[in-house]
């Protein structure tokens, strides 16, 4: 979704855009009924995905349980995303697994992330700048690189806490 330029894009509509997305991920607003433990009609998840309602937005709690729905069905959190963006904060996924071959694996997989990401920015930058496509796998890689490090994180926490 994008505005006219320069103009923001207003934050009650990115949560319609949001909520429209989940809907399409999980095959229509009837499944978000079945999901949503209060919202009990289909025609609500209508309103508060279209821009015509503009006072109707998905309730916060029913927009957390439509996420998790997501994430266990192989989607994404859209409107944690969207909060997580607007608040500044860059949301990472609480890593399962703990102990000290845990801390080994995450940091092993840490380092592997960190030398891939150097060695592909350097590859992209070698023109002197970073295209489209250069810039969305630097993202990625990123990505990837901030969940090992949270595990690892988590990891030599989980250990601290044993001793």
């Amino acid at each position: 979704m994008s505005a006219p330029a320069g103009l923001p894009i207003p934050f009650w509509v990115l949560v319609k855009d949001a909520t429209a997305r989940t809907s399409d991920d999980l095959h229509g607003d009837k499944v978000l009924v079945a999901v949503s433990t209060r919202i009990s009609s289909h025609q609500f998840f209508s309103y508060y995905s279209s821009i015509k309602h503009v006072n109707r937005v998905v309730p916060f709690d029913t927009a957390i349980e439509l996420d998790k729905y997501n994430l266990a069905h192989g989607g994404q959190a859209r409107h944690f995303e969207l909060a997580a963006r607007e608040l500044g904060y860059l949301p990472v996924r609480i890593p399962t697994g703990r102990g000290p071959a845990k801390v080994m694996e995450a940091s092993g997989r840490s380092a592997q992330e960190m030398g891939a990401l150097m060695m592909e920015l350097g590859q992209s930058l070698s023109d002197g700048k970073l295209s489209g496509p250069e810039r969305a796998i630097i993202h990625e890689r990123i990505r990837h690189l901030q969940v090992d490090l949270a595990e690892l994180d988590a990891a030599v926490a989980a250990e601290a806490e044993a001793q």
